[in-house]
């Protein structure tokens, strides 16, 4: 949800929303591509840098008095908005240095009170140069979902590893967003175009193949399948009910995502070896604190640690790993257990200086994160992955028409399905 449309609500939609489903996780976006896309818009066109840090205010206000109903929530990343307020080119350092000085003035603030908060990467002429920066300096990182489809995106992936670094997808639900690439998260509102272009979306796990239908006409051939999941298939093919399409389309991208949960549920990714900063540490339970200790594999990794330990000595080895990662300093110099720790595998990065923490965060990513699995087996009839797959049709239309026309109280006659 975007706090651009809540914040203009009566009540509080979001604690509504949450009782009413209660599984669901939110994400709360700011208001940014609103803003970006608005500014020669009322009231937008007239607002000052005072309207802006006002809004940036509010923004973390919310945050901070809802925290409990959603999981993470996205900085507010606008800096063409503010180059073109100041009469500067779109690309100019001087947005990008106001954004910064938010991260560090409001947003890192909500970080260390436990409130996850996605930086969003500017990309464009910083390249893959600022993403590394990014991804060093921040535990969960968002960019664009068509770069995956880039050719070189793996050069992102083999960063943000480095890094333990969690990574959002922006409009990022490809097929091969599920089953190529390790996002810790994704979003988009696919399945909401097929009531923008009249499309029908199809997830058939015989076939592991996600369909997007734009001839429908051809929406007949998927009957069996609409039916199958409880649908109206009538109303569907016949295009009289679009919130009947748009709920198959989402159902039919929850299968798909669900389908390749099952398939990497034995997979550790490398991202769930991100720990939160220390002090959240002192607050979990001896079960969270061991299983959490075995994703580490200690035994390959930490064989002086491995074997023996109690919840004390895994809350300090733990804590000592987390002020690696959120770079927390005063945990590193000053508790002497996690330091301890660190010192038995890291001795040359605790000198006085501490060194560069990049270098000493890639270090422990290195010894901890898993290997890169194995690609996800393809079918043959697999296609590249820079755009959604065809649709495929194992059955010659005629058998398909026919096998239609045989089915027992058929809903079609031949003038249909012709």
């Amino acid at each position: 949800m975007s706090y651009m449309y809540l914040r203009k609500q009566s009540g509080n939609l979001l604690k509504s929303r949450l009782a009413q489903f209660p599984d669901t996780r939110f994400m709360v976006d700011s208001g940014a591509h609103t803003l970006q896309v608005s500014m020669d818009k009322d009231p937008y066109k007239n607002w000052t840098m005072k309207d802006f840090e006002d809004y940036l205010e509010a923004y973390v206000k919310w945050l901070v008095d809802n925290r409990k109903y959603y999981s993470c929530a996205v900085e507010l990343d606008i800096p063409s908005c503010l180059n073109l307020i100041s009469g500067r080119d779109e690309k100019n350092d001087y947005g990008y240095t106001i954004v910064d000085q938010w991260r560090e003035k409001m947003f890192r603030p909500l970080a260390k009170k436990g409130i996850e908060i996605i930086y969003v990467w500017h990309g464009g002429g910083n390249g893959l140069e600022n993403w590394e920066k990014i991804c060093a300096d921040f535990s969960y990182v968002g960019l664009p979902g068509e770069l995956s489809s880039n050719k070189d995106f793996n050069k992102y992936i083999s960063v943000a590893r480095r890094y333990t670094t969690r990574i959002h997808g922006f409009a990022a639900t490809k097929q091969a967003d599920f089953r190529d690439w390790p996002w810790f998260s994704v979003d988009s509102i696919t399945w909401k175009t097929c009531e923008i272009y009249g499309t029908l979306i199809v997830w058939d796990e015989n076939k592991q193949k996600l369909s997007v239908v734009s001839d429908k006409a051809k929406r007949i051939f998927y009957k069996r399948a609409i039916t199958a999941l409880g649908f109206n298939a009538k109303s569907i093919i016949n295009d009289s009910d679009y919130k009947e399409v748009t709920r198959f389309a989402a159902r039919s991208m929850a299968a798909m995502e669900e389908f390749y949960k099952k398939r990497y549920a034995h997979r550790i990714f490398y991202y769930e070896l991100r720990l939160p900063p220390p002090h959240l540490i002192d607050k979990w339970n001896s079960g969270k604190l061991r299983r959490t200790w075995e994703k580490f594999t200690p035994s390959k990794n930490f064989q002086q640690h491995r074997e023996g330990m109690t919840d004390t000595a895994i809350r300090h080895a733990l804590k000592g790993i987390s002020a690696v990662q959120n770079w927390d300093v005063h945990t590193i110099t000053t508790q002497g257990p996690p330091r301890d720790f660190l010192n038995t595998y890291f001795p040359g990065f605790l000198s006085p200086n501490l060194g560069d923490h990049r270098e000493f965060k890639a270090e422990l990513s290195m010894l901890t994160a898993p290997a890169s699995p194995p690609p996800m087996t393809r079918t043959r009839e697999d296609l590249a992955t820079t755009s959604l797959p065809r649709q495929r049709e194992q059955e010659s239309e005629e058998d398909q028409i026919l096998a239609l026309l045989s089915e027992p109280e058929s809903l079609y006659t031949l003038a249909d399905v012709q």
